[in-house]
């Protein structure tokens, strides 16, 4: 694995920041024949920071790109092939500051996913979101998640799922 990244502090307030990382595989073997090598991936990833006194906002881009798998065998009917799609996400983050006891997190998101052989893949899913943290005193806080995401790819299926959580910080 090779990583970079940069920050740049825009003004008192404002920060961008961003990174790549390339992730490489070894090869799986067997009985000493090469059987699958996943293609090599690179990360790319930029974030755009802003506070508002104490709140702030969050924006964040990814994109993941996966070169092609190799896979050995299976009479050779299938040599190389996408199996792990490219992706682009974007995210924003709003932190509202109510409180020193209560901040509200407000989110949305979207996740695009190229086709590939894979099952379930090439999937477009969108997400909004809402995170409240209570602090009860310095060392306990409870955050409570709720998001909802919808998606769906160009043919005719379609996912949909509601996110809750609720948790316990424990400072020490």
């Amino acid at each position: 694995m090779i990583t970079g990244g940069i920050d740049f502090k825009i003004n008192s307030s404002t920060t961008l920041s961003g990174d790549v990382i390339g992730i490489f595989y070894g090869k799986d073997k067997i009985n000493e024949n090469d059987a699958y090598s996943a293609g090599a991936k690179t990360i790319f990833s930029l974030q755009f920071r802003q506070y508002y006194g104490y709140n702030n906002l969050v924006i964040f881009l990814r994109y993941r790109n996966s070169a092609v798998d190799k896979l050995n065998g299976l009479a050779d009917i299938i040599t190389s092939e996408k199996i792990n799609p490219n992706s682009f996400m974007a995210f924003a983050n709003f932190k509202h500051y109510i409180s020193r006891n209560l901040t509200f997190n407000y989110s949305v998101e979207g996740r695009f996913y190229q086709k590939t052989v894979a099952p379930y893949s090439g999937f477009n899913i969108y997400g909004i979101g809402f995170t409240s943290n209570i602090e009860l005193s310095s060392a306990f806080t409870l955050p409570l998640t709720i998001k909802y995401y919808t998606g769906k790819t160009k043919g005719s299926s379609s996912i949909n799922g509601l996110e809750l959580g609720l948790g316990l910080v424990i400072i020490f």
